[in-house]
């Protein structure tokens, strides 16, 4: 039987990300919660609906502890939030110092070559791609990038 520290934990094994954002949003108004509840929420709701949780993510945030602030996830999250609002520069830097923080996460490398793809920086996205096939050589999400990279580089 699994145990779960959360009524959040449980929603998100059971893959409802709504009732997980919900219990999670309980839990943070009825306590001080520890900061990194602040950063699972918000990328919770990146990952819900980010029109709709924007300005709510800002302020998650500002309200988050300065050194939690410049963590590979947040990093993270705001490079998500660039990439959907167009802004892939900001985008890339972000990536980019997820990818310094935490160089063996594959899911950094291929969120970075995402970036640098959908700035057209093709053969940098390239070298991105294959950084994450590196180290885990079945993620699909760097395997589908790497075949829209070639094709676009006019190599498939």
């Amino acid at each position: 039987m699994t145990i779960f520290e959360s009524p959040a934990d449980y929603f998100l094994e059971q893959g409802e990300l709504a009732d997980a954002i919900q219990a999670l949003r309980h839990e943070l108004q009825s306590r001080t919660p520890p900061s990194g509840q602040w950063l699972e929420l918000a990328l919770l709701l990146c990952l819900q609906d980010y029109e709709q949780h924007c300005q709510e993510i800002r302020n998650l945030h500002a309200l988050s502890e300065p050194e939690q602030r410049r963590s590979g996830l947040w990093n993270y999250v705001g490079g998500v939030m660039a990439i959907k609002e167009h802004q892939y520069p900001d985008a890339i830097a972000c990536f980019r110092q997820c990818t310094r923080q935490n160089p063996a996460e594959c899911s950094y490398w291929a969120a970075l070559g995402e970036a640098l793809y959908l700035d057209c920086q093709y053969e940098q996205a390239l070298a991105c791609v294959q950084n994450g096939l590196e180290i885990d050589d079945e993620n699909e999400q760097c395997r589908n990038l790497r075949t829209s990279v070639l094709l676009a580089l006019g190599r498939q």
